[in-house]
């Protein structure tokens, strides 16, 4: 696991180029970690290629949806969404994470793309600081 210190360096070279928002600043890289770990890890790994119910997150941070090596089941929906071109911003992570068939559904609407479907993803993080935390980890790992 990355100390605390080395994740902080990370979201300051994510901000400083420019891969992280200032809304992103304020984030808790070891709350992050932690709510991973907790929540998260069930499903996703975070080393390259290594499959769970859901797609490795090594490298996800600012990288096109639904192009994880190894992972060939991607929902109709977020397909779709990844044809229309979305990608793991932090802002777009932290959205998903706390409602991921509602932001989908948004996200293919708002670029005109009909897609019908349901996400595999059924967890919710609701609460928003932890979504924001959680983003800003998983971005501080792809830098």
């Amino acid at each position: 696991m990355k100390s605390t210190a080395h994740l902080t360096m990370a979201l300051a070279a994510a901000l400083l180029t420019g891969a992280a928002t200032p809304a992103f600043a304020e984030a808790d890289l070891a709350n992050g970690q932690k709510i991973f770990e907790t929540r998260c890890d069930t499903c996703h790994s975070l080393e390259p290629g290594k499959r769970k119910t859901g797609p490795s997150l090594h490298g996800v941070g600012n990288r096109a949806a639904g192009q994880a090596e190894n992972f060939p089941r991607y929902s109709k929906i977020l397909q779709a969404s990844a044809d229309a071109g979305l990608t793991w911003t932090p802002e777009n992570m932290a959205a998903y994470v706390q409602d991921p068939q509602g932001f989908l559904e948004k996200f293919t609407s708002d670029a005109g793309v009909s897609a019908g479907g349901r996400t595999s993803m059924t967890y919710r993080l609701r609460d928003e600081k932890g979504a924001a935390d959680v983003a800003a980890y998983l971005i501080s790992l792809s830098q």
